[in-house]
């Protein structure tokens, strides 16, 4: 019984992952970048800037691949870095917030579509399961 929910949790995962993979939920910045915004925003908003660690923290991230996103995400203007000591604070540039929210958008109305389909009950299992999935793995 419990490889066949593991095998039905993988195709489950399969068809999901090839929906939003098809649907791109980022499809003007690579993934890695719009995940990284989409903290700065939020931090941006509250009127502060994310240390380099938390983001590798919240997003699983190597290092190296951190700090490609975020040299990317410097050239392209849309965020700006200070230093702390050793430690490194990333910043939203606020130039950038309407081309953001732009972005942004096309995201959300993606996910609402998913809500229509699963209705409010379904969507905050489906939070409360991709939260304990993060916490715990």
């Amino acid at each position: 019984m419990e490889n066949q929910t593991a095998e039905k949790i993988i195709s489950g995962w399969i068809s999901l992952t090839y929906a939003l993979k098809n649907n791109r939920l980022t499809k003007d910045i690579p993934y890695n970048e719009a995940a990284v915004l989409f903290y700065l925003y939020k931090s941006f908003k509250a009127g502060e800037g994310l240390y380099l660690q938390d983001i590798l923290k919240r997003n699983r991230m190597h290092k190296s691949l951190a700090n490609r996103t975020v040299n990317s995400l410097v050239k392209k203007g849309m965020i700006y870095t200070e230093r702390d000591g050793n430690k490194l604070i990333l910043h939203f540039c606020a130039e950038k917030e309407s081309e953001y929210l732009a972005q942004h958008e096309k995201i959300l109305k993606l996910v609402n579509g998913a809500i229509d389909v699963l209705g409010d009950e379904d969507s905050q299992a489906f939070i409360r399961i991709c939260e304990k999935i993060c916490k715990e793995v």
